[in-house]
């Protein structure tokens, strides 16, 4: 099932994440099968085999990570260097040693199908770095799953690592919860990475093929623990599953409007030092992207790949309720998303409305959070977005309507939006740390610093330090409709 996995690698993965595993059977309560991965690991004790699980967590992202999974493949190899670039400079710079407690290290794992994708990463790091060449024998932060199995790179949607009790059991550990995406995947691949990691592994026992709003990217907890979902496409049996042990308490947001369907489009949450509830909420803002590019150089939209800034201030100055002089600009009160879009501006007005609209439905979500019991909401930032639908995914297909009423009738349906550019918000949380997609269309085009600086000057002062943002390349996700934290998952301390 694996084809490599170093005794040493194993020993030390063993001890970061408590080691028994788990399977959930259709017809029964999880239970643990105790498989023994190696004779040192914590917690792979024949004892706890038959066990049932009495409870599962999902853990919030404001939970000290202790490593980051990614796909390693040719397609990502950049964006995992550059990730483990900024993994061993937050180690470093934040003093950050062991594999336990509130200072704990980070470490990246890799998953690939392929040893020398493993082996060329490793040769790259030891010359980007001096001093691991000081150790050849291993590079320091980086561990590796070996995988036989044809690979998604999609490594948020499969499911969450999540804290788990069993019966008798009286410290919780990690689980790998698989809320079924198989249907990408070979059939055993995410027990692959339970097993390889030592970790229990949990399947939701679903009665059909699981819906897009069951994947892990549309799954998320508030800190304090309450489950955040998104209201679409979300099989019953999952609800249930989750309720049953014990995560009773949910809010749902809508995403029906997405194309993804999944809330980690448009939300997430920080630890925070400086907010009062130790946490903050962030927020995309469609009025703030479409606002900020309006008033945005000419020339430097150009350079990045984004409609003229002309074009974008008279399609807002359409559809504010002031007419010409946009006296609402910058509060959602001052348009009328509802006005129809116009034959000779079809394509610009299309965008424009539907960001409008995208703007009214996460302020819809925001009021749910907000209002919602055991929610601490003291402190809001909202970053800059810009979506657009994609009609290709419409009936009949294609992106551009060729008669007026073709367009008009698309743009009434407000269905299948996905990031125009990188997006900000589809962010990993590393501690005080956020790693986001530079705000560029593509590697071809200039970063938009109007959105980089803005993301700076609110997100920097909440995280305590601006560059505690770290932006990297994700061109390879972004070309195939996702962004880092779906190219990600992070398993967390308990």
């Amino acid at each position: 099932m694996i084809q490599k996995f170093s005794g040493k690698g194993l020993y030390i993965i063993c001890w970061i994440f408590i080691a028994v595993s788990c399977r959930h059977f259709r017809d029964t309560a999880a239970t643990t099968s105790g498989i023994d991965i190696a004779q040192q690991s914590l917690a792979v004790t024949r004892d706890l085999r038959g066990r049932p699980v009495t409870s599962l967590h999902i853990l919030p992202s404001t939970a000290i990570p202790k490593a980051l999974m990614m796909t390693l493949t040719e397609v990502t190899a950049e964006t995992v260097e550059s990730i483990y670039d900024i993994i061993y400079h937050i180690n470093k710079r934040d003093g950050l040693r062991g594999m336990d407690g509130p200072s704990q290290e980070i470490t990246l794992v890799t998953v690939t199908p392929d040893q020398r994708q493993f082996d060329q990463l490793s040769n790259r790091l030891r010359v980007k770095f001096p001093n691991i060449q000081e150790r050849p024998a291993k590079v320091p932060y980086l561990e590796q799953i070996i995988a036989p199995v044809d690979m998604d790179i999609w490594m948020q949607d499969w499911g969450e690592v999540a804290r788990v009790t069993v019966a008798d059991y009286s410290k919780p550990i990690h689980a790998v919860l698989d809320t079924g995406r198989g249907f990408l995947y070979s059939d055993r691949t995410i027990e692959v990475f339970a097993t390889t990691l030592g970790l229990p592994f949990v399947r939701v026992p679903l009665k059909s093929r699981a819906m897009a709003g069951s994947y892990g990217g549309n799954i998320d907890a508030t800190p304090d623990g309450t489950i955040v979902i998104g209201d679409s496409y979300v099989n019953e049996d999952l609800l249930t599953f989750l309720r049953d042990l014990g995560q009773g308490r949910r809010i749902e947001l809508p995403t029906s409007w997405l194309q993804t369907r999944h809330i980690d489009e448009y939300i997430t949450f920080v630890p925070s030092k400086a907010s009062p509830c130790g946490s903050a909420i962030v927020l995309g803002s469609p009025l703030d992207g479409l606002t900020t590019l309006a008033s945005s150089d000419v020339n430097e939209a150009s350079a990045s790949g984004l409609p003229s800034p002309l074009v974008v201030q008279e399609s807002l100055n359409y559809f504010s309720r002031a007419g010409q002089g946009n006296s609402y600009a910058g509060t959602l009160e001052g348009y009328d998303a509802d006005r129809p879009i116009r034959g000779f501006r079809w394509a610009i007005d299309m965008l424009v409305r539907s960001n409008l609209r995208a703007e009214k439905a996460i302020r819809s979500a925001e009021a749910r959070l907000i209002n919602a019991p055991g929610v601490c909401a003291q402190t809001i930032v909202r970053l800059p977005q810009v979506f657009q639908r994609d009609a290709s995914q419409d009936e009949g297909g294609g992106t551009s309507p060729q008669r007026e009423e073709e367009a008009a009738q698309a743009a009434e349906t407000f269905t299948n939006l996905a990031a125009f550019m990188p997006n900000a918000l589809n962010m990993v949380v590393l501690r005080d740390h956020v790693i986001i997609s530079s705000q560029q269309m593509s590697g071809k085009v200039q970063s938009f610093k109007p959105f980089v600086n803005l993301i700076q000057k609110r997100l920097g002062p909440v995280l305590g330090k601006p560059e505690n943002i770290h932006f990297v390349d994700t061109s390879a996700y972004e070309a195939r409709g996702g962004g880092i934290h779906c190219g990600t998952n992070v398993i967390r301390e308990l």
